[in-house]
């Protein structure tokens, strides 16, 4: 028989080894210091770590609320219906001309996509709808609405591939809807058809729905909104704003009213009223002559505010000159009558 083998000695217990971990990188001498703007984002991530945990504790604070809401629900009876809105179908028709897929990016695209949808929606529950059509609808635009509404073929509003020109051929009966137009739409007439340029493309291309409907030969408006508001930009409203507007001008023919619910507040400039600020009288009679002639012209500003139309589309440059003007006689009266010379 062989001889078994001999067993191996022990080894020594060894230290465990250690990866050194690479020396941190010396900071660079000539760094530049973090600009204004990278200052701001580092501040803000530092804020959203700090916030994280507080965060977290909200969500389950809400979530635990909810999941007790939702124990002490009642099932037993059923949900109520909700009241069908009566109707009274007008027959003003509005196209939304969607031909220009070509001047969108993929983004634009489908915001466009959901405002027509949004537009769908806002007709539906109107109060008064309108007869709502959609042309120019292309394979690109119908890729969309297969992705996000996949029913969009069964809704109750024709939306066509068909070129604006071809579907309305009586152009006299048209009136497209661009806010670079000379003419005021004051009412919608019902024999007329009414066009909105379904376009997302953040003002880039200047003019756009009007150069088209001059070559079609369509009328052309746009919506009174200088008469009745003043607005902080240009006056270029998203499809279904135009839409619900004109929804609730047939609701409430009303123009200012229908302006006032569908466009944004921030967009909205608010009118100022000056404030009356009196001054004590520590001057004798001077100081309460100087009084009486302020107050006279903070009263007149109040007045010409009030009035709100009639300051309408005046640019801040003339209203800023009427001020110094309504100031000037003030101004002469507290001057001193110069000393003539002998």
């Amino acid at each position: 028989m062989e001889q078994a083998a001999a067993a191996p000695e022990p080894i020594a217990d060894a230290a465990p080894v250690v990866a050194a971990s690479p020396p941190a990188p010396a900071p660079a001498e000539d760094a530049k210091p973090l600009s204004k703007n990278q200052q701001k984002k580092l501040a803000k991530a530092q804020k959203l770590v700090a916030m994280k945990a507080q965060r977290t504790a909200e969500r389950k604070e809400k979530k635990k609320l909810k999941r007790e809401a939702n124990a002490e629900r009642d099932y037993s009876s059923p949900k109520p219906k909700k009241q069908k809105i009566e109707q009274f179908p007008s027959s003003v028709r509005v196209v939304i001309d969607s031909d220009f897929a070509d001047l969108m990016s993929e983004k634009e695209i489908s915001s466009c996509m959901r405002q027509l949808t949004r537009c769908y929606a806002e007709n539906r529950r109107a109060k008064i709808p309108v007869v709502l059509s959609a042309c120019g609808v292309g394979k690109v635009m119908q890729d969309n609405l297969n992705m996000t509404q996949k029913d969009w073929r069964g809704w109750k509003m024709p939306i066509v591939e068909t070129l604006l020109k071809e579907a309305i051929p009586d152009s006299s009966n048209v009136v497209y809807l661009t806010a670079d137009s000379t003419t005021v739409l004051h009412e919608l007439d019902e024999t007329k058809a009414y066009v909105i340029g379904g376009i997302v493309d953040k003002n880039r291309y200047k003019n756009l729905c009007l150069n088209r409907a001059n070559e079609a030969g369509f009328q052309t408006a746009q919506l009174p909104i200088g008469e009745y508001i003043k607005m902080n930009s240009r006056r270029v409203l998203t499809v279904n704003q135009v839409l619900e507007i004109m929804l609730k001008f047939l609701e409430t023919k009303d123009w200012k009213e229908a302006f006032l619910q569908v466009i944004p507040q921030r967009k909205i400039t608010p009118k100022v009223k000056k404030s009356k600020k009196g001054r004590k009288n520590q001057e004798g009679e001077e100081g309460q002559e100087e009084d009486e002639d302020e107050d006279g012209t903070d009263d007149g500003s109040e007045d010409d505010e009030e009035d709100g139309d009639d300051t309408e589309g005046v640019s801040d440059k003339n209203i800023t000159k009427d001020a110094e003007d309504k100031e000037a006689p003030a101004a002469v009266k507290a001057a001193p009558e110069p000393e003539l010379s002998k």
